[in-house]
């Protein structure tokens, strides 16, 4: 049954998928069996329709108890307006401008009442993309506004999209040059120790046991910290079998991602070669500002650069630092893929997820961590 997501996964990221069928999504993909949809780097924007007004949801929630309303955003544009927070003033702009879009988008649906026919109920899952609101890619100005994403409880209808002043993306029309199904397999094979029917799961265990080593991890609980990281599951085991200094060190690698997103990219950067060979060989890939020599320029800078601040996030940004080496061969600065396989939606997204991490510490956590 079809759902909302509050999070796409990346292929990567399910530990239960076996190999085979991650082989079989990556060969669809390279025969032209999947159809894709770009990635849209934006703030979400879900609407939901009831008692004949939209509305606005919560990011993977379809429960209309939680939704906003016009008069909603105005009580909150209204007291964060007599706030004392330092972000008081991004998030009045970004409000006004969703309430806007709401606005807009409920003036249309009266104005073409007659000729919508919407079930109540119906949920339109867009991205909101803005000059004054860029998160890492600026779109260029055809492509600004609200774009569909998805829909739940009607199928896809351009017609009544366009009415609603929405914006669709057309499928990818891709095609692949190389066999990165057979290069996964040789990959696998040539390492050993797994058939198709193993995990990515399997893989993470086995390839996150040299960093739990470095870590401190003592020999008897290797096997089962192996686990709680690549099962993502806290309760294998606790805290208390480790001397605390050795706790607190691998606390922070865990929350940080390092560990798992560690464990996995040799299988991601073979995803990631399969994203960039789509995007080389994509006619319809929407356009962007961003210019690519200055952002791969101010990424080298930030990279060289050893920040000061609080001692997790510096941390992290050093974790960052170390994950994004694979990446910097780039050619392509749009976000990803998105594709649905067996009733669930995944992505994948390449050098886009450690660029934007690293971007984040300069964007959102200036308070936190400074580059001198």
């Amino acid at each position: 049954m079809k759902t909302l997501d509050a999070h796409i996964f990346s292929l990567v990221e399910d530990p239960d998928m076996t190999f085979r069928e991650l082989v079989d999504i990556v060969n669809a993909i390279c025969l032209n069996r999947i159809q894709l949809d770009e990635k849209v780097d934006g703030q979400n924007f879900t609407l939901g329709f009831k008692n004949d007004s939209f509305c606005l949801m919560q990011k993977g929630n379809p429960d209309f108890n939680k939704a906003k309303y016009m008069s909603d955003l105005k009580d909150e544009i209204y007291h964060l307006s007599h706030s004392l927070s330092e972000k008081a003033g991004r998030l009045i702009s970004i409000k006004k401008l969703m309430l806007l879009h709401l606005s807009r988008v409920n003036g249309a649906y009266k104005e073409n009442k007659e000729k919508i026919n919407i079930p109540d109920g119906v949920i339109i899952e867009c991205a909101m993309l803005s000059k004054e609101f860029v998160n890492l890619i600026e779109y260029r100005s055809e492509h600004l506004g609200l774009v569909v994403l998805d829909v739940l409880g009607m199928e896809m209808d351009n017609d009544l999209f366009k009415m609603l002043g929405l914006m669709n993306i057309e499928p990818l029309e891709y095609k692949i040059t190389n066999d990165w199904a057979s290069e996964l397999v040789s990959f696998l094979t040539s390492i050993g120790g797994y058939t198709l029917d193993s995990t990515i799961g399997d893989f993470s265990k086995n390839q996150v046991r040299q960093e739990l080593i470095k870590i401190g991890i003592p020999d008897g609980h290797l096997d089962a910290f192996a686990k709680r990281v690549s099962l993502k599951n806290k309760r294998i085991v606790s805290h208390n079998v480790l001397k605390k200094p050795i706790w607190k060190k691998f606390q922070m690698y865990e929350k940080s991602g390092y560990l798992y997103r560690k464990s996995v990219q040799p299988i991601d950067l073979i995803l990631f070669g399969l994203l960039e060979d789509v995007f080389k060989n994509t006619r319809n890939l929407m356009k962007i500002e961003t210019d690519f020599e200055i952002t791969a320029s101010k990424l080298d800078a930030l990279l060289e650069k050893d920040p000061t601040g609080d001692t997790y996030e510096v941390f992290k940004f050093q974790c960052e630092r170390e994950l994004i080496q694979p990446y910097l061969e780039f050619d392509f600065l749009n976000e990803g893929i998105v594709f649905s396989w067996k009733d669930k939606r995944y992505k994948i997204t390449g050098a886009f997820t450690p660029i934007n991490k690293i971007n984040g510490f300069t964007l959102y956590k200036s308070d936190k961590i400074k580059f001198n």
